[in-house]
């Protein structure tokens, strides 16, 4: 028969018990990667010399590793949470050789991916980005997100090269949506000139205007980058202000400017697209001679965008050009 003192004592374990079961779930989630995976003895004494500053015992452990194969991977994946950024940039070299188990390849990607390190992190995203546009990616079943999720987290990180990096991958995915238009509201903005240009070109081609008194000052310095040292910088400020068409009125005359002195034929061909988009008269001008020009580039890619721009230009010119009177001598 049990006293009021065992029912208050069951009663407390049970209380334990209900606080108890959220962190092992907490703690599972970790140790799960590792939990049903079988580790070979000799992993762990391996993966101790990889981790050595011994040029030696680091190649005869990459061997020994690597024979392994995804037995290694637990011992692996354990030996993150003390490695340097350097170290765990070794270990991950190894993984993504190793390949399997994928769960614990990309769970130790996606670590990396967080480190406050930034070389390692900008490493660990290029490599994350890559095994999530793998078909064999478990990336939703690890974490119930995503590839998308995962990607979209970098576009706001302190770096600029892992926003970048963020904002290609994104870019080269089959969704349309992969990048949401909070997040170009977001990045049009961005301080670093590459990222800022290639999302105002996004949000171009999706109807930005960028006329708003939040994003009036995108035009203008997009209309300021035109100048920029980077040459990608200058063709994607073309690229951007003239998917907004007559939008861009004000961006007639530093564009006719650029094309002056402007030796790029990248830069080159996209200021004539944007002159020929935006439709100004005098743009039109001075696009159809350096789209005539490139429409015999040796490049096919150059040859196709000048001669298909060309044909725009031309038809655009004659039809902002004045009627002439019938009694004007021609």
């Amino acid at each position: 028969m049990l006293t009021p003192y065992d029912n208050h004592h069951i009663r407390a374990l049970r209380v334990l018990g209900l606080c108890f079961l959220p962190l092992m779930a907490l703690i599972s989630i970790g140790c799960g990667r590792v939990i049903g995976h079988p580790e070979h003895p000799q992993a762990q004494p391996a993966v101790v010399r990889l981790l050595s500053d011994d040029p030696v015992l680091i190649r005869e452990s990459t061997v020994e590793i690597k024979s392994l194969g995804e037995t290694a991977m637990p011992a692996l994946y354990r030996s993150m949470s003390g490695a340097s950024p350097q170290q765990q940039a070794r270990i991950i070299e190894l993984a993504l050789q190793i390949k399997e188990p994928r769960d614990i390849l990309e769970d130790m990607v996606a670590q990396a991916a967080q480190s406050p390190h930034e070389p390692l992190r900008v490493y660990a995203m290029k490599k994350e980005a890559q095994l999530l546009k793998e078909p064999s990616s478990l990336a939703g079943q690890i974490r119930g997100t995503t590839p998308q999720d995962v990607l979209s987290k970098h576009l706001r990180d302190e770096s600029a090269n892992v926003r970048l990096l963020a904002f290609r991958a994104l870019s080269g995915m089959d969704s349309k949506d992969a990048i949401t238009n909070d997040d170009l509201t977001f990045l049009i903005h961005d301080q670093d000139p590459v990222i800022m240009t290639s999302a105002a070109a996004l949000a171009a081609e999706r109807g930005f205007t960028f006329q708003g008194p939040e994003d009036r000052e995108v035009s203008a310095d997009l209309r300021k980058l035109l100048f920029h040292g980077d040459p990608l910088v200058r063709a994607t400020s073309c690229k951007a202000l003239g998917l907004t068409g007559a939008h861009a009125q004000t961006a007639v005359a530093p564009i006719r400017k650029l094309l002056k002195g402007e030796q790029n034929t990248v830069v080159q061909l996209q200021a004539a697209i944007a002159l020929t988009r935006i439709g100004d008269p005098r743009g039109l001008q001075s696009a159809i001679p350096i789209l005539r020009s490139l429409s015999n580039n040796s490049d096919s890619s150059v040859r196709i965008a000048a001669t298909s721009a060309l044909a725009q230009a031309e038809i655009r010119s004659a039809q902002s050009s004045p009627p002439r009177d019938p009694g004007q001598p021609q």
